[in-house]
């Protein structure tokens, strides 16, 4: 992480974004919720484990700063994207979290029908769209991340056979 830019206890990044896929670890292609990833209902790919994944290539094969470089800037609108796009993952993850457990717990309200549920189903039919988003943006985080790297890579060997 630190050859990333980034303080090295971001790297507990990675175990967070394995554990956000522990239904699909768990249950692989069962026919159930929790044979899906969270992060793509209804499909097989595993989306928070390939940005782990991702991210776990990008912290072995990005080359150091060197001491004239500043670490994160050396990145440009790759590292801020990544960075974005995590932080947005982040918050979807929570979200879904949160909103599950709401309905967990409004969950005999619903059956018995209660009207005064609707400003919530509202925000509910209204995030839908964070559903359909998250899966982009999780492989758009992957590709930054291989962009950083590449840029990584390009910078160092333009260095390199320039002494």
């Amino acid at each position: 992480m630190r050859a990333l830019g980034l303080p090295g206890w971001w790297g507990l990044i990675a175990p967070f974004l394995l554990f956000a896929d522990i239904p699909y670890l768990m249950a692989v292609r069962g026919s159930s919720v929790l044979g899906a990833s969270i992060g793509a209902p209804d499909e097989s790919i595993p989306l928070y484990m390939t940005m782990a994944l991702g991210l776990i290539a990008a912290m072995v094969f990005v080359r150091a700063p060197t001491e004239d470089e500043r670490p994160f800037v050396r990145f440009g609108l790759a590292g801020k994207g990544a960075v974005l796009t995590f932080i947005f993952v982040f918050f979807f993850v929570i979200q879904f979290v949160a909103m599950a457990k709401w309905m967990n717990y409004l969950e005999p309200r619903f059956e018995a029908g209660d009207p005064s549920l609707g400003p919530f189903l509202a925000i509910v039919e209204n995030s839908y769209w964070l559903l359909v988003l998250n899966r982009y943006v999780c492989f758009a985080f992957v590709a930054l991340l291989a962009w950083c790297v590449a840029k990584s890579r390009k910078r160092t060997d333009n260095t390199s056979s320039g002494a």
